[in-house]
């Protein structure tokens, strides 16, 4: 190592570029708007980057999709401030970049278990196939496995 300025220059120069790929690859990318439910937030604060506008806070948020998979998205701190845990509304993405979210009604993201549904679990779950209880529920409700999970037990009276 002759110069380790130039080295630690050029680390610097190829993250730069691989950060700038990485935003303009997914900017690229088609809108897609998916229904979601909020189902976390959390932000982290960097006390030891200080700008000068203070110390950076990184904001982020986990969604919820009708298929029951989850993603967390990196936020601004305005759409941050503007999102509650719990809202239900659609998720516009560009690639792997959270783009916008719009609240939408508080209504679930499909309709509740039906009754004939209901017996179908309870089927499922008298004869030991608790598992198969849990992924129909979660294909009739769109709810996440833990959901089901608590739901499943529930029905069997733990």
């Amino acid at each position: 190592m002759d110069n380790p300025v130039a080295l630690v220059m050029g680390i610097i120069v190829i993250i730069a570029v691989g950060f700038a790929a990485f935003y303009i690859y997914n900017l690229a990318q088609p809108t897609v708007t998916r229904k979601a439910r909020v189902v976390g937030k959390w932000t982290f604060i960097n006390q030891q980057q200080e700008t000068s506008a203070g110390v950076t806070t990184a904001c982020h948020c986990s969604f919820e999709f009708e298929d029951g998979q989850r993603t967390e998205y990196d936020v601004s701190q305005v759409q941050y401030a503007m999102i509650a845990e719990g809202d239900r509304g659609e998720l516009d993405t560009k690639g792997a970049l959270f783009w916008d979210f719009r609240r939408g009604t508080q209504e679930p993201l499909r309709s509740p278990i039906s009754d004939d549904d209901v017996q179908r679990l309870r089927a499922a779950i008298c004869a030991g196939r608790k598992i198969e209880a849990i992924k129909l529920y979660r294909e009739c409700t769109g709810k996440g496995l833990q959901e089901a999970q608590e739901f499943i037990e529930t029905l069997e009276g733990k």
